[in-house]
C-alpha cells in the first residue's frame, strides 16, 4: 500500500479531528434534506495507514504497482487455513495439558505443550500423556 503521492499531499500525517459519533455512509436524500456523507481526510488517511500497517507488518515494501500487497501480507502473517508453507520460525504459547499451545480444531484439549523450559509434552483429553525432557529422554 503506497501512500498517496500527488503534489498536494502532506509530507506528514495531519492531526485528526476529535472523534465524533460513529456512523455509516449515506448517499443522502435531497427530498428529505439529508446530506450525503462527506469523505474526509481523517477517514481516508485512516484507511491508508491501516492497510499500510498490514503490508509493513508482513515484511513487504509498499509498492504503487503491486495491488495485492494486503492479501500477500495477510498470507505471510497468517498462513492460509487451507494450507501453506511457513518460511520462518513459529512461536507458540507454552500452554498446559488442558489448554495446549498447539491443538486441533474442535479438540482444544488435545495437542502439544511445554510444561517447563526445554521440555515438550503431548496431551489428549486434557491429560498429559508423554513428556520429553531437555536430554531427549521420555518420562
Amino acid at each position: 500500500m503506497f501512500r498517496t503521492d500527488v503534489a498536494t499531499a502532506s509530507a506528514t500525517l495531519p492531526t485528526p479531528l476529535a472523534a465524533g459519533t460513529e456512523g455509516f455512509f449515506t448517499n443522502g436524500n435531497p427530498s428529505t434534506g439529508t446530506p450525503s456523507t462527506i469523505v474526509d481526510v481523517d477517514f481516508l488517511n485512516g484507511i491508508q495507514e491501516e492497510l499500510r500497517a498490514i503490508v509493513v507488518a508482513g515484511g513487504l515494501t509498499p509498492s504503487k504497482t503491486t495491488l495485492t500487497q494486503v492479501r500477500d501480507a495477510l498470507a505471510l502473517l497468517y498462513l492460509a487455513k487451507a494450507g501453506g508453507t511457513l518460511a520462518g520460525s513459529l512461536g507458540l504459547i507454552a500452554g498446559s495439558a488442558s489448554t495446549p499451545g498447539a491443538f486441533f480444531s474442535g479438540d482444544t484439549n488435545t495437542g502439544i505443550f511445554s510444561p517447563a523450559a526445554d521440555q515438550i509434552s503431548t496431551t489428549t483429553n486434557g491429560v498429559e500423556r508423554q513428556r520429553v525432557n531437555g536430554t531427549g529422554e521420555f518420562s
